[in-house]
């Protein structure tokens, strides 16, 4: 598989990367971060010298120290220490990587140095309003990251699915489009049972709306809107991310993040989304990579529903800015303005 590599990608929640080696595999490349002077450093963890896992060293002096015969290097990926010999091997290079903290998530860029644009990194409003109380996890998922994000694009799944959050008998109606690179599907019920009960939100039924915003290349920002039947005006608006980076081809790193609505327990609203993304999502998805095998979705020869529009949207989207990529055209995610035909 081909990845977008002139891109953003979420490799680490902040709270995850601390003064040791702290190590995540993703687009087939094992990286190793660690801090240094309040920022962090991102090299390929493997040093070219008889290729062990730079993560299992130390940080000495601000400079990761390979486990196996000693050599340092800094964060720039140069080798300045050699115990064997007072010279440092010149051709001791280690590949560093652009890396930013915002917003309590660790952004890393795997393609070329010199283009990486902190401005591109995807907007999630509610990751910097430091206002509302969130809850966030993350999960490693057995599967291809186009189908997760086939399954966050196509939220109709939620009916059979997810059965907590209200009965079967009802048809979302679902529109989609594309607003400057960032495809956007919405999911409107008009007469979704009350799963919030009525002493929330008064009646047997509410009016319910899901808009997602995909940015490539994987990141899904969705806001839940929940008002009385028949009525526009929400009672509870719930913005979350679904944040998605490939390890493998077929294995997928799930970040993701809630707002906790005023009034919610942040313990209970982390238990229902787990139970939602780990014990429904999760397994539905991986046993779908399962029977596909090693096949491409278009390989199958899909049957494509009404539903499947934003997901659809998405993948077209995605396959453009990958061959716009190696093509040699500028194709930064969020910018690139070609269009699969």
């Amino acid at each position: 598989m081909s990845f977008l590599k002139n891109a953003w990608y979420m490799i680490a929640w902040a709270s995850e990367i601390g003064e040791t080696p702290f190590t995540r595999k993703i687009l087939d490349t094992s990286i190793v971060l660690y801090r240094q002077d309040e920022s962090i450093v991102a090299l390929a963890n493997r040093c070219p010298h008889r290729f062990a896992p730079l993560s299992n060293g130390q940080i000495v002096g601000g400079n990761i120290q390979c486990p196996y015969h000693g050599l340092q290097f800094d964060r720039h990926g140069t080798c300045v220490a050699n115990p064997l010999s007072p010279v440092a091997p010149s051709a001791a290079k280690v590949r560093s990587f652009p890396v930013r903290d915002l917003h309590g998530a660790v952004w890393i860029w795997m393609g070329d140095f010199g283009a990486a644009d902190s401005a591109a990194i995807p907007t999630i409003p509610h990751h910097a309003d430091l206002e509302v109380e969130k809850v966030t996890g993350t999960t490693l998922a057995q599967a291809d990251y186009r189908l997760l994000s086939d399954n966050l694009m196509d939220l109709t799944h939620t009916a059979f699915l997810h059965p907590a959050l209200g009965g079967r008998d009802y048809v979302p109606k679902v529109r989609s489009w594309e607003d400057s690179g960032t495809i956007v599907v919405e999911f409107l019920v008009s007469d979704l049972p009350n799963f919030f009960g009525e002493e929330v939100i008064p009646g047997h039924t509410v009016r319910h709306r899901d808009t997602i915003h995909w940015h490539a290349p994987s990141v899904h920002v969705l806001t839940s809107q929940t008002s009385q039947a028949g009525s526009d005006e929400p009672v509870i608006v719930i913005p979350s991310a679904h944040i998605l980076t490939p390890e493998t081809a077929t294995t997928t790193h799930y970040f993701w993040s809630s707002v906790v609505p005023v009034g919610f327990a942040p313990e209970m609203m982390r238990e229902v989304l787990i139970q939602a993304f780990d014990h429904e999502d999760k397994p539905m998805v991986e046993a779908v990579q399962k029977m596909m095998g090693d096949k491409d979705l278009w390989e199958l020869n899909p049957v494509l529903l009404a539903s499947d529009v934003g997901a659809v949207r998405v993948r077209r989207k995605l396959a453009a800015l990958i061959e716009a990529e190696q093509a040699n055209t500028t194709a930064v995610a969020g910018v690139c303005t070609h269009v699969a035909r």
